[in-house]
């Protein structure tokens, strides 16, 4: 609690063996007060370890839908690809939480993909949910990533699912299952 304040407090969260996994300084109403407690470590940068490594598919589970959100392909954290020692030094001694970012590949609705990075790589979790449809490609380009798999295997996986992606989204919609069977889009079942 802030001392002269009673009816705030302050909530760390901490791992069994007291490790701060993450500080909530609660509602504070005062702005200056607000900005030094809620603020502050927005205006830090932490060259923190991170379990991920190039190919694991990841995201922030707290980012909402839109551009470099949901589950990605991580190609690494912001110092992992910085050789020139000045330039690591200067990150550190001037950097905030929009430099800690994670580099990789996302993917649009359509199934084509981007490479972006996202801030604040703390909020990264492995994901662990099934990749469906589009998304399936990301398991394609991480294997490449991990050097699991060739380029063309990936760039015909990549394929194969985008073409799939479209063939089923091309399917109509309007008719029922006679309709398929005279348009030849399914097999009649009744024949033998």
């Amino acid at each position: 609690m802030l001392i002269d304040q009673p009816n705030s407090r302050q909530i760390a969260y901490l791992t069994p063996t007291f490790e701060i996994l993450s500080l909530d300084p609660g509602h504070i109403e005062n702005e200056h007060d607000y900005e030094i407690y809620r603020e502050v470590f927005n205006g830090l940068w932490f060259g923190l370890p991170t379990p991920f490594h190039k190919g694991d598919i990841v995201w922030n589970p707290k980012a909402s839908e839109g551009y470099c959100t949901g589950p990605f392909v991580t190609t690494g954290v912001c110092l992992d690809g910085i050789e020139n020692a000045k330039v690591k030094d200067d990150l550190r001694k001037n950097g905030d939480t929009l430099d800690m970012c994670a580099g990789g590949y996302f993917l649009n609705e359509d199934g084509s993909i981007y490479q972006e990075c996202m801030s604040n790589y703390m909020d990264l979790e492995f994901y662990e949910k099934e990749l469906t449809g589009a998304q399936r490609t990301l398991i394609a380009l991480s294997n490449f990533l991990k050097g699991e798999i060739d380029p063309a295997l990936f760039a015909r996986a990549h394929h194969q699912i985008i073409t799939a992606g479209y063939a089923d989204d091309s399917i109509p919609q309007d008719y029922l299952k006679s309709g398929f069977i005279l348009a030849g889009l399914e097999k009649d079942d009744t024949e033998l």
